[in-house]
């Protein structure tokens, strides 16, 4: 075999590799009208778990142990926004660090930074462990918190991390202790703090390119909950709504009652309105088809360009699950439904949106509702063509055109 020949080859074999490794990464999942959302907190992934992740999620959320990992994520897919999960205060776990660090030392030397109930106690949260108390919540109105906080979080941003996830972002005195607060009277002095705090590391954030998204699960439960959410939806630079169209607590699933459900769905329109991320995370009961539709359809109602869709639909945050729960919804992640025509709009009992190449009918009340078309159309899951459709409570269905 002459030179030229074995150059020839070893170039074709090259420029062969490279086209395999190229149509890899293309042929991530085909995408539908949702971007997806992941919570990955495992310490540890292959990089064929990563891939995996990164063709199937739009949005992750991850521990600061895989911070070598940020990069490889990236090339895998370059829209992929990947955010540094940190919880709210100090976390004195040290294998992996959840929160700001330094906690030994803040500890020690500086007290007054340290969130006190009435009777001048440290708060605690069982946050990762509930057997013990091993996280602190911290006063966000103490100046030099602020400062190191913020300072901590942008250090540890550094290693390629798209923002920051803030989590357990409490609003109400009584929820942090039943003995009130010591540095705050009122519920809403206590949130003013706290949005200071926010504005301030968005600030911060937004110098260095970075996002900043919390947890805004307490929003909805507030007495003036659609107000609370565009006030923290204007302090940063989104929010998770961890308990979508539905709440899990002890293992149990509830729907949102109407009110609630009606809150969600405003605050998602308002952060797209306002270019702003919602990650609307929801659970059923294992892996329960109609509890998927529901929660997919009342996600659409109100979608935006930086809204994402989250379902648990096993308990936890594990890529096993993940899998498990992307093969049993295939069809209804793939779903293309093209652009929205217009805003969600009412319909008797029920909500509806117009999309390009279908429609999507909810029903969050607490009675059967029928809908009538003026042409026969195809409900998903099904070959037949109708021009009447009947929704059970809690229910929601695709039509196509």
């Amino acid at each position: 075999m002459n030179a030229k020949l074995i150059c020839f080859l070893l170039v074709f074999a090259l420029i062969t590799s490279c086209s395999l490794e190229q149509q890899a990464r293309q042929e991530a999942v085909q995408p539908g009208t949702a971007k997806i959302a992941y919570a990955a907190y495992d310490t540890k992934y292959s990089d064929e778990e990563l891939t995996w992740l990164a063709q199937h999620a739009d949005l992750l959320i991850m521990h600061q142990s895989l911070e070598d990992k940020v990069q490889f994520l990236h090339q895998q897919n370059r829209n992929l926004t990947v955010l540094l999960y940190k919880f709210s205060g100090l976390s004195n776990e040290n294998e992996i660090s959840h929160s700001a660090t330094g906690f030994s030392s803040v500890y020690l030397n500086h007290q007054d930074w340290f969130l006190k109930d009435g009777a001048g106690n440290v708060i605690t949260d069982g946050y990762n462990n509930w057997s013990r108390q091993n996280a602190y919540f911290m006063d966000p109105g103490n100046s030099e918190w602020k400062e190191y906080s913020v300072n901590d979080y942008l250090q540890s941003l550094q290693r390629g991390w798209d923002g920051l996830f803030i989590d357990a972002i409490a609003l109400n005195t009584l929820e942090l202790s039943q003995r009130g607060l010591l540095a705050y009277a009122t519920d809403h002095d206590y949130q003013r703090a706290l949005l200071t705090y926010l504005n301030y590391a968005h600030q911060r954030l937004a110098g260095q390119n970075k996002l900043l998204v919390i947890n805004g699960a307490a929003l909805s439960y507030q007495d003036n909950a659609s107000w609370q959410w565009q006030r923290f939806l204007d302090a940063t630079d989104g929010a998770l709504e961890e308990s979508f169209a539905n709440s899990f607590y002890w293992r149990r699933i509830t729907w949102q009652p109407k009110e609630r459900w009606m809150a969600q769905i405003q605050a998602m329109e308002y952060a797209a309105e306002n270019n702003k991320y919602f990650i609307a995370f929801s659970h059923n009961r294992g892996l329960n088809r109609q509890d998927m539709l529901y929660n997919y359809g009342s996600f659409l109602l109100g979608a935006g360009d930086e809204s994402y869709f989250y379902n648990m639909g096993l308990e936890k945050y594990r890529i096993t699950n993940f899998k498990v729960d992307y093969e049993t919804f295939k069809d209804i992640y793939s779903l293309e439904l093209g652009k929205p025509l217009g805003k969600r709009y009412e319909k008797g009992k029920l909500w509806l949106r117009d999309y390009e190449k279908g429609l999507v009918v909810v029903n969050p009340g607490e009675v059967s509702a029928t809908i009538e078309l003026q042409s026969t159309m195809r409900q998903f899951g099904e070959s037949k063509y109708k021009n009447a459709f009947t929704l059970n409570p809690k229910e929601a269905t695709i039509v196509f055109w």
